[in-house]
């Protein structure tokens, strides 16, 4: 029934808009023969040309039956034509139109026509410039032949009719396509009375320009450069759309008192007038839309900026960053006003088995489809956020433990009954929650995560798939948990020398060769089996073992850099924490191994966080930054925040996922090279990591990548191995290039 509904009401709407159209098309049309001088069979504007442009783009060709009739009815009523000539005059403003909307769609984006400085000459030049000459030719060969016009005058009835119809299409399109397609804005007062002024000022700038009291003289063509001021300002201030405006505003002005013999464009023979005339409205109005445009294109660049640091790219949920600033912004609200709330920390239970077994594809669809779910069962004030792999937390404020575990049982029973297929294979999870309270669990955003963490573990210690709630006794049960003291384990491992570094290589896409790698952590398992980072670091961090692990890996990167007979550099990931200890800054300056090798061969990996953190970490990197060290950013799509302001610690380099481009498919690939273009402009290069094939490959090359990091461009390898497979390359000193990648790739 409701399909029935929409398909009847469509024909309801094209008629309406047909009812529409017509009358404004003819009134349009006699504003546009009061501005033809009597001398001449043309207008100096005709407006109607811009209500069929702006009607095809708007509504599409369907639109035809409306211009016709209106433009037969403006022939017939108004210039007493023949009807032999209504006829032809109204098939030639109809074609006309729809042949602008047709280029405009087909090679101008249609009704973003106006949307860029690109697309506004684009639309001008096609539908003002090439359709406007089949309104011309139909319409001049119409008078021709029946009004028995003079021969001769054939082509000055052509020249005039289209310079008045492209006139018409570049004043009144842009106005009504972007009055009707943009939305309305809730301004405050103070700007609402701005834009009042800046129509106040075009007003006064029309009157003096082109009214009684113009002082300057007829011949002063420049004088009316004075309203291009007036057009700059609403188009850095407010947006195309008032841009539009006042240039129809000032070219009201302009064509009126040019044909009434004043302003700096008027001649004594008003048909002399019209050409300079003409010239000067498309000079402003292009002027105009062009810098609008392009200040609108900044803005929403920044605000696609903005959007990728807030939401994380796969799922559609908060970033970690900004989900810390909603927590942290909460809190001081339950500190100001007493509030109260709870925040679940929740883990995907087995989502490691769901990419070895399907793939990261596979993956990638679940953490999609249970952040959907997720999303459907909170409430408009709760906050997600993905807090990396399958972390995901929730906070819910004004909200106690019984209600918090309440919600907890509801996400348990709707995640474990949800299915998401990947291909036709159903795939099911679990998730075990932790729950904090707040503030009666900590005092800080870290704090409070990191008691959910505890809880959320005993959860999966007691058998996964539940809720449990913290209290005082969590940590310490914590620790008595078979299983789960990884903490211990760090230590252990640091102790027995149970550590081991695998090196990934990075490809230098400029040069095509490969000389820094990522080196990345890996502990030995009490089956020998190799343990991954992201099961025991969060237990390093917790524990306070991440402070000796990275010093581990900062001398054994120290140590590579210094005696490695060829260049090779190395990047390494440093956590807040380490920057936070106060010992850090000094066991680097005193590591001997540091002194002989050059400090811009080594790298260091930060969060957008350390970067924008305490002044004790920033003060740590710039004085990373003096010895000479590189800095990285590194951070789930959260560093594109940082592109557009001033840094605290300059930074290098910027790691993108380079698997981005994939979604979403239509706009994706333009917002990551204008990521790329705005990185470079700021002196930074960046890195796409996740590589996984050869046709993301050359999209990154093509986008303006620096280098590329993934499996495609080689796996991580144990460092030994590496070393050696280094050696062997270096003695037979092969060409770098494609052959270098190839033997890296292999390893």
């Amino acid at each position: 029934m409701e399909v029935l509904d929409r398909s009847s009401a469509a024909p309801r709407e094209s008629l309406k808009a047909l009812w529409i159209v017509i009358p404004i098309y003819i009134v349009a049309g006699e504003i546009g023969l009061t501005l033809a001088p009597a001398e001449s069979r043309a207008a100096a504007v005709w407006p109607s040309a811009g209500i069929a442009l702006a009607a095809v783009l708007l509504v599409g060709p369907k639109i035809w039956p409306g211009l016709f009739v209106g433009a037969f009815l403006v022939e017939i009523t108004a210039t007493g034509s023949s009807l032999a000539t209504a006829l032809g005059i109204a098939c030639g403003q109809t074609l006309e139109g729809i042949a602008g909307g047709y280029l405009a769609a087909r090679f101008v984006s249609g009704a973003r026509s106006f949307d860029s400085p690109r697309r506004t000459l684009g639309v001008v030049t096609l539908a003002g410039g090439v359709s406007a000459m089949v309104g011309a030719t139909i319409g001049a060969s119409s008078l021709r032949f029946g009004a028995g016009a003079i021969p001769h005058e054939f082509w000055s009835v052509w020249l005039g009719w289209w310079r008045g119809d492209t006139a018409g299409i570049l004043i009144v399109a842009p106005v009504v396509v972007l009055s009707l397609k943009s939305s309305r804005a809730a301004w405050e007062r103070i700007k609402v009375l701005e834009l009042a002024l800046c129509a106040a000022c075009a007003l006064l700038a029309g009157m003096v320009l082109f009214g009684e009291i113009y002082p300057l003289g007829s011949s002063t063509y420049a004088a009316g450069f004075i309203c291009f001021p007036l057009l700059a300002w609403p188009a850095f201030r407010f947006g195309r759309r008032e841009t539009a405006a006042t240039g129809l505003l000032l070219a009201v002005f302009a064509v009126e008192g040019t044909l009434r013999g004043l302003g700096p464009f008027a001649h004594p023979d008003p048909v002399d007038s019209i050409v300079p005339l003409q010239l000067f409205l498309a000079i402003l109005i292009l002027t105009g839309l062009s810098i609008a445009g392009a200040v609108s294109e900044s803005r929403e660049h920044r605000t696609s900026l903005i959007r990728l640091a807030d939401d994380d790219f796969l799922t559609g949920v908060m970033t970690r960053r900004r989900f810390f600033a909603d927590v942290e912004h909460y809190l001081a609200q339950t500190r100001r006003y007493g509030a109260h709330g709870a925040l679940l920390f929740l883990d995907l239970d087995d989502f490691k088995s769901v990419n070895d077994t399907l793939g990261h594809a596979a993956g990638d669809a679940l953490l999609r489809s249970v952040a959907s779910l997720l999303r459907r069962r909170l409430r408009d004030s709760d906050s997600i956020g993905r807090l990396g792999g399958d972390e995901f937390a929730i906070l819910l404020p004004q909200t106690d433990g019984a209600r918090a575990l309440q919600l907890a049982d509801q996400l348990h029973h709707a995640i474990d009954s949800h299915v998401t297929f990947v291909g036709m294979r159903p795939v099911r999870i679990t998730t075990s929650i932790g729950i904090t309270l707040l503030p009666a669990d900590g005092t800080n955003v870290n704090e409070l995560i990191a008691n959910a963490d505890v809880a959320m573990y005993q959860a999966k210690g007691a058998g996964r798939n539940l809720t449990r709630l913290y209290d005082d006794e969590s940590q310490s049960s914590l620790r008595r948990a078979p299983g789960l003291k990884r903490g211990e384990s760090v230590r252990k491992a640091l102790d027995h020398g149970l550590f081991v570094l695998h090196g990934q290589p990075i490809l230098d896409l400029r040069r095509d060769e490969i000389r820094l790698y990522e080196l990345l952590v890996r502990m030995v398992g009490d089956d020998g089996e190799l343990v991954r980072p992201a099961t025991f670091l969060s237990e390093a961090e917790r524990s306070g073992a991440i402070l000796e692990l990275d010093r581990w890996v900062l001398s054994r990167a120290i140590e590579i850099v210094t005696n490695h007979s060829e260049r090779l550099d190395v990047s390494v990931n440093i956590s807040e924490m380490t920057l936070c200890d106060p010992e850090f800054l000094e066991f680097i300056r005193v590591e001997p191994a540091i002194t002989p090798a050059d400090p811009g061969r080594l790298t260091l990996e930060v969060t957008p966080s350390a970067i924008s953190g305490t002044e004790r970490t920033t003060s740590v990197l710039r004085a990373l930054k003096a010895l000479g060290c590189r800095i990285a950013l590194d951070g789930l799509g959260a560093e594109f925040a940082f592109l557009d302001h001033d840094q605290p610690v300059p930074v290098d380099y910027l790691k993108i996922d380079g698997s981005r481009p994939r979604r979403p498919a239509r706009h994706a690939a333009h917002d990551m090279q204008s990521l790329v273009d705005t990185a470079h402009q700021s002196g930074r290069k960046t890195i796409a990591k996740s590589v996984e094939n050869e046709s993301t490959l050359r999209r990154l090359r093509a986008d303006g990548f620096d280098y590329a990091q993934g499996f495609h461009i080689g796996r991580p390898r144990p460092l030994r191995s590496l070393r050696r497979e280094l050696a062997v390359t270096q003695s037979r000193r092969p060409q770098v290039g494609t052959r270098a990648r190839k033997i890296v790739t292999a390893m």
